[in-house]
């Protein structure tokens, strides 16, 4: 039997109801084609996703904020592309919404199809490593100036605001 070397304990959840929050939740894809197993797998991390809020909430304070990965614009026409996007992330999103929440815009859409257009040449392959090299270059810069005015954009919403939640991958 191993040694147990030291204990975590569980902090007391009423210590962060005043204190500012952020809940991160990656997103799940679930493709048409996709097995039956990933499907079922899919569906209940969405679900075990829902508990896990609703007991967050009921804990330390509800939602009072949504931001949402490759979404760049708020309220209901952001949302709306959260639906096209991500219908179980959407479901969340929209709930939290209807319960008095805003759907507030985190990425810059320039950034956000920078890094899209290098995804895609990554995604193509190459011939040369020179080529492959300077392409991944691009994008990793590219992704580092989108979370740098993700985090910024988080920054100046958590000091204006009590609590707020983000769902992202």
């Amino acid at each position: 039997m191993a040694e147990q070397v030291g204990k975590i304990e569980k902090p007391f959840a009423g210590r962060f109801r005043e204190a500012k929050k952020l809940y991160l939740v990656p997103l799940v894809f679930l493709n048409e084609g996709a097995p039956e197993e990933y499907k079922e797998k899919c569906h209940r991390y969405w679900q075990q996703v829902v508990d896990q809020l609703s007991n967050l909430e009921t804990k330390i304070g509800k939602v009072s904020h949504v931001y949402h990965e490759s979404i760049s614009l708020s309220g209901e026409e952001g949302l709306k592309f959260v639906e096209k996007l991500n219908p179980n992330s959407y479901q969340i999103a929209k709930s939290k919404c209807d319960n008095g929440a805003i759907f507030e815009a985190i990425e810059e859409n320039d950034l956000l199809q920078e890094v899209m257009d290098w995804e895609r040449c990554l995604l193509r392959g190459f011939v040369t490593e020179k080529v492959a090299s300077k392409v991944a270059e691009f994008y990793t810069e590219a992704a580092r100036k989108r979370d740098e005015f993700m985090a910024k954009r988080l920054v100046i919403a958590s000091i204006t605001d009590l609590s707020f939640s983000v769902a992202t991958e």
